[in-house]
């Protein structure tokens, strides 16, 4: 690849510096990576080859030296819609057996509103990798762990039981994105 194809893919000048060329690579691998919705391998492919190009020239006009790219080819990847609809279904059913035909003494509402939220929570971390969101799923199970410890019920236990694959799925894919994140901003 040319040099000026190179800066058309990226939409800077030839002779831009480091910066702008890394700016305007992130901007468009924001949307072309594989790993986010609508991307496309073959066109992030043509903007890492385009980066390289201008930056691999020498250093460049501010004086720093070219990126270098280091791929990682057991780096995890983050869930894609499917599997994340999937853990959230297997939480649904997990809430329905914790919370039906359970007498709950606090108040009839707050199974419904701690299994929402902690559903919620583990959705959020899994599609956005936030940590706030981890600190909430993890505090809203631990609150559904003693719940049930305390009420003793077959339908709490196995609720649990079904919630902790699927909240470590979530959990994953939230950790996935949080590291793709790191390495793209890097």
């Amino acid at each position: 690849m040319d040099r000026e194809r190179a800066a058309l893919l990226l939409g800077v000048a030839v002779d831009a510096g480091r910066a702008e060329v890394t700016a305007a690579f992130a901007r468009r691998a924001r949307t072309a990576h594989p790993d986010v919705d609508g991307g496309d391998a073959e066109t992030f492919r043509l903007l890492v080859e385009a980066r390289d190009r201008l930056l691999a020239a020498g250093p460049a006009p501010d004086g720093e030296m070219p990126l270098r790219v280091v791929v990682r080819e057991n780096a995890p990847r983050p869930h894609g819609p499917l599997l994340l609809g999937a853990w959230v279904g297997i939480l649904l059913v997990a809430a329905f057996l914790s919370v039906f035909r359970v007498e709950h003494p606090w108040a009839p509402g707050e199974p419904l509103l701690r299994w929402g939220l902690l559903i919620a929570a583990g959705w959020g971390f899994g599609v956005t990798g936030r940590r706030v969101l981890l600190v909430a799923m993890s505090l809203l199970f631990l609150a559904s762990v003693v719940t049930t410890l305390i009420l003793t019920t077959w339908g709490g236990l196995v609720g649990l039981l079904l919630a902790i694959p699927a909240l470590y799925g979530l959990a994953l894919s939230g950790e996935a994105r949080l590291r793709l994140a790191r390495d793209v901003s890097a």
